[in-house]
This record gives C-alpha cells, structure tokens and sequence, in this order.
C-alpha cells in the first residue's frame, strides 16, 4: 500500500483507490492533504490495468460473445483491480517524467 512520503501515513485501499480517479497527475494525501505523485514504475503498472478493458472489447467483438460476458467480464476486472491496484502504487514528492 501507499505510504505519504511527507507525514508517513499508509492509505488504505480505499482512499487510493479514490485518488487514483483524480483527472490531474497529483493525488492528495488524505491525513496532511501534501500533493504526492505516482513513481514511474508505478504508473507503468498502471497502464496494464487500464489495457484490460479496450483488449476484452475487442476479444468479445471479434468473437462475437453476448452482453452477458461482457458484463462478468466488467466485475472481474473491476474486482482484480480492487485487490491488484493498490498494493502496486508507489508514491513519491515530486513528479518525474515517465521516461
């Protein structure tokens, strides 16, 4: 799990969750509200959760499966990255560039 790297205080799975749905690149701690940032790696790792999707679409399109496993499909997903996610994001200070 994320840990602040200004005051120390370890997110739970919820709050990181919540902050990883913010639309700029700084997640707010929630105990010190210090402006944290994703390390590269873990933003790497993030962009393979986001991949799942657009690749089952394109599986069920071409397969031509039913609407019903494309919604089992959602709730696996969205299970996997509940449990997955957050123990994958690592926090720094500053905001370093992905390359």
């Amino acid at each position: 799990m994320p840990i602040c790297q200004h005051c120390g205080h370890p997110w739970s799975r919820l709050e990181t969750i919540k902050a990883s749905f913010t639309l700029g690149a700084a997640m707010t701690c929630p105990n010190c509200e210090t402006k944290q940032y994703l390390t590269p790696q873990s933003r790497k790792k993030g962009t393979y959760f986001s991949l799942l999707v657009p690749v089952f679409l394109l599986v069920t399109s071409l397969l031509g499966l039913g609407w019903l496993s494309f919604f089992l499909y959602i709730g696996t997903v969205s299970a996997a990255f509940y449990f997955f996610y957050p123990p994958t994001v690592e926090l720094t200070d500053e905001e370093k560039p992905l390359w």
